[in-house]
């Protein structure tokens, strides 16, 4: 799998010998997950505890009972995230999300925790199912080494079977030596 990335995302630094930018490309966050699954409160007490959950369920029904213009909006907000869920993967919710945030002054991590369950970044690492560790400038490094050996050992044995075939290598010293020579 990662020899798949690095083909696809870094073949220039990876030829070039630039592990450590090959890791660094792979390790970006730099893909946006847009994730429709509904949020609930149980999910937000998975994800991140119950402070975060008894914050978010006071501003909402606060922001709900205030006088505030977007109260409306958020009413149905406490049943709905108690129940079914709510999906938050799109701007304007979002924003919402932001003005729920401002009006609990929540600290910023808890704004991000929660927006994460709607939009959050990943990388091509993530995205492959591979872990930071495994994208590694060594580990880079050795996948795009061994899938090079393995192609010239490849080409070389193409090379070696028509040989055979023709008559022109009959010994196992002779497939030594044609080796050799292309080394």
């Amino acid at each position: 799998m990662l020899i798949n990335l690095l083909q696809l995302h870094c073949a220039a630094l990876a030829a070039g010998g630039d592990w450590n930018g090959c890791a660094a490309r792979l390790r970006a966050e730099s893909i946006e997950v847009r994730d429709k699954s509904p949020v609930t409160y149980g999910r937000m007490t998975e994800a991140f505890g119950d402070s975060v959950r008894e914050l978010v369920a006071a501003t909402v029904r606060a922001v709900a009972a205030s006088a505030s213009p977007f109260a409306g909006e958020v009413s149905d907000a406490h049943l709905v995230l108690l129940g079914a869920g709510l999906q938050i993967d799109t701007d304007s919710r979002q924003a919402v999300i932001d003005q729920l945030a401002a009006a609990g002054t929540w600290p910023p991590d808890v704004t991000a925790q929660i927006k994460s369950l709607g939009v959050r970044r990943e990388s091509l690492a993530q995205q492959a199912g591979l872990s930071f560790a495994e994208c590694g400038p060594a580990e880079c490094q050795r996948a795009w080494l061994s899938s090079q050996v393995a192609a010239w050992f490849s080409a070389q044995s193409a090379v070696i079977v028509e040989d055979l075939a023709a008559g022109t290598i009959t010994t196992k010293q002779q497939v030594i030596d044609r080796l050799a020579r292309a080394i």
